[in-house]
């Protein structure tokens, strides 16, 4: 599938899902930023978030990935909006 993550204008999106399967993730636009506001993800990286891995990017700009799972999408833990 393909995501698209908009934060509202100076906010940030802190996103927590549990991998049900493996996931494979290819950063298209946009990225991911470290708890310092530091973009640590690019247009280009892959991440694999393994089955039953928690995790969960923090977003800071527009971002486009395409998100392959080996079977059952990711559990949604939660959604936050950070200043």
């Amino acid at each position: 599938m393909i995501v698209r993550f908009v934060p509202p204008p100076g906010k940030k999106l802190q996103v927590l899902a549990e991998a049900l399967s493996d996931e494979h993730v290819f950063v298209l636009e946009g990225g991911y930023i470290d708890r310092n506001g530091r973009q640590i993800r690019f247009p280009g990286d892959y991440i694999l978030n393994p089955r039953g891995l928690k995790h969960g990017p923090i977003i800071s700009i527009e971002t486009v990935a395409l998100v392959v799972y080996t079977g059952e999408p990711d559990r949604l833990i939660e959604l936050k909006i950070l200043d």
